[in-house]
């Protein structure tokens, strides 16, 4: 019947709405609710997002899918204000214990926690002095090979 609410999951809940079979309504979705969205805009930072792993990419997705343009404005934020954060936890947490604060982020601040710490190290043992390996690019070993062939 029209105006009835239920939960689907949104995997069945964008097809049916291409459809034109449902409205989708973003404040219903857990984690997009007025208060969290308060509670992502008051510090982002301080949030816990372990429970929405993919908060950015479902959200993004969401908000396509309802033209929910603060939806867009407040992923923005979050990542903006998150990624300056896990940018700088990254770089000066060195030798500590990091899982709680890892525990804590999305998949995509987890993979950029990562690479940043990686960079991280790469970058001091560069500014350290010590001699690092260099290696023969793949393209001139090809080029190498065919000359020793020919």
């Amino acid at each position: 019947p029209a105006g009835t609410v239920c939960e689907v999951p949104f995997w069945l809940a964008r097809p049916l709405a291409r459809a034109s079979v449902v409205t989708v309504a973003s404040v219903r979705v857990k984690g997009y609710s007025e208060r969290w969205r308060n509670s992502v805009e008051a510090e982002a930072a301080a949030v816990n997002f372990s429970r929405h792993e993919y908060y950015y990419a479902l959200g993004a997705r969401l908000a396509v899918l309802t033209h929910d343009a603060p939806l867009v404005a407040l992923l923005q934020l979050a990542f903006a204000a998150r990624y300056r954060h896990v940018l700088d936890n990254s770089q000066n947490l060195k030798g500590a214990d990091v899982t709680a604060f890892v525990a804590r982020l999305t998949h995509d601040e987890r993979e950029l926690f990562a690479l940043a710490h990686v960079a991280t190290r790469r970058l001091q043992r560069w500014r350290s002095g010590r001699p690092m390996r260099l290696r023969q690019s793949d393209l001139a070993r090809a080029v190498k090979r065919q000359r020793v062939v020919q």
